[in-house]
C-alpha cells in the first residue's frame, strides 16, 4: 500500500474543518465559504490583469492554473490578504513601516497606524528618533489593544520595534519587556551594527548618539539577560539588510516586518504567498521533492502577488505608501510544510540531507520566480525605481545566489543577472521567509522552515505521523520511499528521541543546527528569514550568549531567541 502524500492535502482549503478554523481566526466573513472567497480572488486578480493589458486567454489560463494549486494545498496567499479580500476590502498586504513621527506622536499619528492596521498589516517601527523610546512603545501599545479590542480589524495587532544599540536609552528599551507580560502587541529588537559588535568583542566602549561613551559589555550584557528572561529583545541589523537592498542609496531600509523576515523603506508594504512543500512531494518512482512543481507554482505566484500589488495601488492610506509600493513592488513568496515534507520523506532536519533539500527548494522558488518577474518586466514593464537599482549597475548584486552549492549554479545566475540588466525586473524582490502561521494551518502543514514544537497537534498526531498510524502493520512498497510503518509509530510514540530520529522536535534540535540551518536559508532569500533559536529551560545566560555571537559571526541579519518557559511565546 503506497501512502501518496500529497493526497493529503487536496481540497484541504474548502473542507469544512478548514472552514470552521478560517471563521473562528475572522478570515471568512460570515456566511462567506472558502469557494465564495475563492471566487472574490480570482474575480481581483482578473481585474488586475486587465489593467494590466494581460491577454484574457492568458488570464484565464493563469487563474485555473493557480485555483487548482489552491485547492491541491500547493500554496495560498497570505492570511491578511484572503481577510481582506472576504471582507471586499480593497487594499492587499501582509505589512507595512508606517510613516509616523515616533519623536512626537501624535492623534494623527494613531490614526494613521489604525488605517494599516484595519487593512490586518503587521507592522515596524524604528524608535531611534524618539527621546523616550520606551514611553513611545507603550503608548503604541496600548493604541495597538484599544484597536484590537474595538473590532475593526480581524486580525491579531502584531508589530516589531526596533532601537538603534547607540541610542542613550538602550539599556531601559532592552529591560521593557523584563517582567511584565502587558506589552503583547510588539517584538521588540536592538538594531546592532559592525562598530558595536567589535566593541563587544575587543570589550571597549562605544560612542552613543548623544556623544557620551559607554561600555559595550554594560549593553550587551543586558540584552544577553533580558533574551534569557522573555525572549525579547532580539537582535536585527539594518546595516546588512541594506547590504542587499537593491534601492539601498534611494530608499533605504528603516525597519522590519513584525518578525524581521523583510527589510522596509518609509510606508513600504509587501505582499506574502506561501509553497507548501509538503505537497509538492511526488510518490513515484521514488518519494522525492517535485522541484519542477516547486518552481511552476512560484511563477504562478509571482504574477499572482503582482496583480495583489496592483489591486493595492492609490488604495493606501497615505500617497507615500502608494509611492513606494509602484516603485517597487516588492513580494515574497516563501515556504511552509517543510518539516512535514521532511516526516514524508524519512529526513532528520537539519541533517545535511535535508539542508541540501531545502537550499535546492530555495534555489529553485528564487531563479524561478525572478525568471517569472524578468517576463512580466519584458510585458508589464519593471518597478518604477529599477533604472536606479543595483540590478540595473551590477550583475553581481543578483549572481549572488549562484555562490551557494545548488541545483541552480553560478552559470544560471549569471545568465539570469545579465537579462535582469538588460531588460528589467518586474519587482524589487521576490521571495521571503515569513512565519505563515496562519496561513500553514489552511494548508494543514506546519509553518514556514520550523521544525515540529510536538508530534501532537492537540487532537491527534501531525499528519504525516496520523497517516503511518492509521495504516497500522501494513508494510508500504519499496519504491515510496519509506519503511514499515509500525516502525515510524513505535519511534514517533517513544518519548523523547536520539541525536538521530527524524522525530526531533525543535526542543530537541540544537542551537547550532537552528543556526546552521537559517544562516543556509538566509543565503538563499532576498532579504530575512523569520526563524527563532530554541533553547532548553536550563540553557544560561552564558548560552544565550554564545548563540547571539555565533549568529552574528555567521552574518545573519536578525535573530532571536527563546528559552523554554520563559514566556508563553513571542508575541508575533
Amino acid at each position: 500500500m503506497n501512502i501518496h502524500p500529497a493526497a493529503h492535502y487536496v481540497d484541504n482549503f474548502f473542507s469544512g474543518k478548514i472552514t470552521e478554523l478560517m471563521r473562528k481566526e475572522l478570515i471568512l466573513q460570515p456566511g462567506v465559504s472558502p469557494s465564495e472567497l475563492m471566487a472574490k480572488l480570482i474575480s481581483r486578480l482578473a481585474t488586475a490583469e486587465k489593467a494590466l493589458g494581460e491577454a484574457q486567454a492568458s488570464t484565464d489560463e493563469m487563474l485555473a492554473k493557480f485555483h487548482e494549486y489552491v485547492r491541491r494545498g500547493v500554496c495560498t496567499l497570505g492570511s491578511p490578504l484572503l481577510t481582506n479580500i472576504a471582507a471586499d476590502r480593497m487594499t492587499l498586504g501582509s505589512c507595512a513601516a508606517v510613516p509616523i513621527k515616533v519623536n512626537n506622536l501624535s492623534p494623527t499619528d494613531f490614526d494613521l497606524a489604525e488605517e494599516y492596521y484595519n487593512l490586518n498589516m503587521g507592522s515596524g517601527y524604528d524608535l531611534t528618533d524618539s527621546m523616550d523610546p520606551c514611553g513611545a512603545l507603550l503608548r503604541l501599545n496600548e493604541h495597538a489593544q484599544r484597536v484590537e479590542t474595538s473590532g475593526t480589524c480581524e486580525r491579531y495587532v502584531g508589530n516589531i520595534a526596533h532601537l538603534d544599540v547607540h541610542h542613550p536609552s538602550v539599556i531601559d528599551f532592552i529591560n521593557a519587556k523584563r517582567g511584565r507580560e502587558d506589552i503583547i502587541h510588539f517584538n521588540i529588537s536592538v538594531d546592532v551594527d559592525d562598530e558595536f559588535m567589535r566593541a563587544v568583542t575587543t570589550e571597549s566602549d562605544v560612542r552613543m548618539i548623544d556623544g557620551t561613551v559607554r561600555p559595550s559589555s554594560e549593553i550587551w550584557d543586558a540584552l544577553v539577560e533580558a533574551a534569557w528572561e522573555c525572549g525579547d529583545p532580539g537582535i536585527i541589523s539594518l546595516e546588512r539588510y541594506n547590504s542587499g537592498n537593491a534601492l539601498r542609496d534611494s530608499l533605504p531600509y528603516v525597519t522590519t516586518a513584525p518578525c524581521a523576515e523583510v527589510g522596509l523603506s518609509p510606508g513600504e508594504t509587501c505582499v506574502f504567498g506561501y509553497i507548501n512543500l509538503a505537497a509538492c512531494l511526488r510518490p513515484a518512482p521514488r518519494l522525492k521533492m517535485d522541484l519542477d512543481l516547486v518552481g511552476e507554482a512560484a511563477e504562478c505566484l509571482t504574477r499572482v502577488l503582482d496583480d495583489a500589488v496592483q489591486s493595492s495601488l492609490y488604495r493606501l492610506p497615505v500617497p507615500s505608501s502608494t509611492s513606494v509600493m509602484a516603485g517597487k513592488r516588492k513580494i515574497g513568496i516563501g515556504l511552509c510544510g517543510f518539516a512535514d515534507a521532511l516526516l514524508w520523506l524519512r529526513m532528520a532536519y537539519a541533517d545535511p540531507q535535508s539542508e541540501r533539500l531545502l537550499a535546492d527548494v530555495l534555489a529553485t522558488v528564487n531563479y524561478r520566480s525572478k525568471q517569472a518577474s524578468l517576463r512580466l518586466a519584458e510585458r508589464r514593464g519593471p518597478f518604477l525605481n529599477f533604472e536606479m537599482s543595483a540590478y540595473r549597475r551590477d550583475t553581481a548584486f543578483l549572481a549572488r545566489f549562484g555562490k551557494m552549492d545548488t541545483v541552480v549554479d553560478q552559470q544560471a545566475w549569471n545568465a539570469l543577472a545579465g537579462d535582469v540588466a538588460r531588460h528589467g525586473l518586474r519587482n524589487v524582490m521576490t521571495t521571503a521567509l515569513p512565519p505563515s502561521g496562519r496561513s500553514a494551518l489552511l494548508l494543514g502543514v506546519n509553518p514556514s522552515i520550523e521544525p515540529y514544537l510536538s508530534l501532537h497537534d492537540g487532537t491527534d498526531w501531525v499528519t504525516p505521523v496520523r497517516s503511518m498510524r492509521l495504516t497500522g502493520d501494513t508494510r508500504l512498497e519499496e519504491s515510496s520511499g519509506m519503511v514499515e510503518t509500525s516502525s515510524l509509530v513505535r519511534d514517533a510514540m517513544a518519548g523523547p528521541s536520539s541525536g538521530s530520529s527524524i522525530f526531533r522536535t525543535a526542543s530537541e534540535i540544537t542551537p547550532e543546527e537552528h543556526l546552521r540551518l537559517l544562516q543556509l536559508a538566509a543565503g538563499l532569500v532576498d532579504d530575512g528569514v523569520s526563524k527563532t533559536i530554541n533553547l532548553a529551560q536550563s540553557a544560561t545566560p552564558a548560552r544565550v550568549d554564545q548563540i547571539l555571537r555565533q549568529a552574528w559571526d555567521a552574518g545573519l541579519k536578525a535573530v532571536s531567541v527563546y528559552r523554554l518557559g520563559s514566556r508563553a511565546a513571542r508575541s508575533v
